[in-house]
Parts: C-alpha cells; sequence; structure tokens
C-alpha cells in the first residue's frame, strides 16, 4: 500500500500541484522491489496524470462559474435606499 496526496499550492504565477508519495508498504521483498521502481515509473506517467487533472479541474471549474448568478449592478444611491427600507420595516411598532 502507498499513500499519495496532491496538494495545490499558491504561488504569484499561479498554482503549483505537488505530488507527495510515502514508502510502500507490504510484503518485505515486494516493497523493497516496488520502492525502487514507483518513483521511476510515476515520473514517467506524470505528465499524462497532470493533464487529466487539468482537464478534471478546467471543467469543474466551468460548472461552478456556470452556477454563480451574475452580478446585479444597483444605480447609484439605489443601495443605501434599500438599506434603509429594510431598516424602517424591520422595526416593531410601539
Amino acid at each position: 500500500m502507498v499513500l499519495a496526496t496532491t496538494k495545490l499550492v499558491p504561488t504569484k504565477q499561479g498554482t503549483r500541484l505537488t505530488f507527495l508519495y510515502g514508502k510502500i508498504t507490504g510484503p518485505q521483498p515486494m516493497a523493497w522491489i516496488l520502492n525502487r521502481v514507483m518513483p521511476r515509473i510515476m515520473k514517467r506517467n506524470a505528465s499524462s496524470g497532470e493533464r487529466l487533472l487539468e482537464e478534471k479541474m478546467l471543467k469543474n471549474l466551468e460548472r461552478v462559474r456556470s452556477e454563480i448568478p451574475p452580478k446585479i449592478i444597483l444605480g447609484e444611491g439605489l443601495a443605501s435606499q434599500a438599506a434603509k427600507q429594510s431598516l424602517v420595516s424591520n422595526q416593531k411598532p410601539d
């Protein structure tokens, strides 16, 4: 068994994707071999995995952006007028 962690780290240029892998555990001869071979395999397959992850992230961003309602731009003074009305209508009569 191996534990893998994916971490997104914000940078000035954007976001850096970091993969962290733990040591492989299990039967000793198999774990010993895999601990030496897996880093090479992971490096070789990293670019295709990164590409798939990027595609998935972009698809999720598009979905989320489509669910966010557009901003409502109020005319000058309308926001303060609405705030005053809400304060007046929330007061209980004496």
